[in-house]
């Protein structure tokens, strides 16, 4: 490449076999070439085996067939010499490491190390790369298609990828790519910023299982469910925005027909906008925020901190009883508003509530309404009013561990 006076990065140790006739201003020739611990325009090479022409300024690669990236390959490539004002090169790769892969379009990894394969092309003057790619996790024996409980947050549990991109400059964009779970697909369009790794993305997902994304911190609430919305900002802190809809969702045995609303997630906080929950004769809403304060990465939801207000509409006392304490006699339709508030054994909950046509420890009542606190598995209770017939008793007390009782 001295000779030519190339200045672009083709390197590597070269074995040609083959001729090579004419003076050196206007070299011509033709060869069997083994390239070793080479580079071919950014890409590296560990072995590569090719055709080598050379004629009227124009150097040509072609039925390359090697290893790179710890995968196969093959190349071709064309260059323009010794001003490499344009060149072309196209690679097509098999089982190459995946984070090798992604660095030739400058982008780091967020997910599990894996194989990629997949083809680049690239024409003009500078390393501008145009393909497709093909990510897939390594395999292992999954608990979920067991039955069995997930393992690991979200990114831990992709194991698909599929996409096309294009680099022009400093930006990447990303069409049709889809994000494949044992339980969910997730498909994103949109634009990167490599030197700032800031993301301009639009994506709709799709689940079979909610616990797919919350699992393992969080897995009492079941359902399919989906969501439509944008993913953008810093690459290891993004911001994902839109709507959620979860059809046939169970809170344990809490069971609706429909949840959906509007938030905001990021690393360290989610934003609940206005979510609602509706059943048969039942409206819910939840609005308000949990932090994540100890969170190191995105889905990391360790240690949430609630700050959130909650309304229940003709909620089943019954049902919603059993989520705190599984022998608790209340049965009933009620109504209330009460906020959750705090962290791990230290959240509280607090509000009102008024229950109609109720029953407590089989004994009938019309009415009840009380103020109510919860936390560390005390319950208490104030102002509680109970109505039967034209009779009315007013108490307050608590109960400890849900086995100890005092009221006055």
């Amino acid at each position: 490449m001295e000779i030519l006076e190339v200045k672009e990065r083709v390197e590597g140790l070269v074995n040609f076999d083959g001729k090579i006739s004419g003076a050196i201003s206007s070299i011509t020739g033709s060869a069997d070439a083994r390239l070793r611990k080479g580079n071919l325009f950014g890409v590296d090479v560990d072995d590569l085996k090719c055709k080598v022409f050379y004629n009227n300024g124009v150097m040509s690669f072609k039925n390359g067939k090697g290893l790179l990236y710890n995968g196969r390959g093959e190349a071709e490539a064309t260059l323009n010499l010794p001003k490499v004002e344009h060149y072309s090169l196209k690679v097509s790769y098999t089982d190459v490491d995946s984070v090798a892969a992604l660095k030739l379009i400058n982008v780091k990894s967020v997910i599990t190390e894996g194989k990629v394969r997949g083809e680049l092309y690239t024409s003009g003057s500078e390393f501008n790369p145009v393909g497709w790619f093909e990510y897939d996790a390594p395999p292992f024996n999954s608990p979920l298609a067991k039955g069995g409980h997930m393992g690991g947050d979200v990114p831990g549990r992709i194991k698909k990828v599929r996409g096309g991109f294009k680099v022009q400059g400093d930006a990447l964009a990303v069409s049709n790519m889809t994000v494949r779970t044992e339980a969910s697909t997730l498909d994103i369009n949109g634009t990167v910023g490599i030197s700032e790794e800031l993301l301009n993305l639009k994506g709709k997902l799709e689940t079979i299982d909610i616990t797919d994304l919350t699992s393992p911190y969080f897995n009492r609430l079941k359902g399919a469910g989906s969501f439509s919305g944008t993913i953008t900002g810093k690459l290891n802190d993004p911001l994902i925005s839109g709507v959620l809809q979860v059809i046939s969702p169970s809170f344990d045995d809490y069971r609706l027909e429909s949840i959906s609303g509007e938030f905001s997630y990021r690393k360290n906080l989610l934003d609940v906008k206005d979510l609602s929950a509706k059943s048969k004769d039942e409206q819910h809403s939840v609005r308000g925020s949990i932090k994540f304060d100890e969170a190191k990465e995105i889905f990391d939801l360790k240690h949430a901190d609630y700050k959130l207000a909650v309304s229940l509409g003709g909620a089943d006392i019954e049902k919603l009883a059993r989520i705190f304490y599984k022998k608790l006699p209340l049965k009933g339709r009620g109504n209330s508003e009460f906020k959750i508030t705090g962290k791990g054994n230290n959240t509280e909950y607090s509000g009102s509530a008024n229950i109609n046509d109720a029953e407590a420890y089989k004994f009938p009542i019309d009415s009840l309404s009380t103020y109510f606190s919860y936390s560390n598995r005390d319950f208490i209770v104030k102002k509680a009013t109970v109505k039967k017939s034209d009779s009315e008793a007013i108490f307050e007390g608590k109960i400890t561990g849900w086995e100890k009782f005092q009221f006055n």
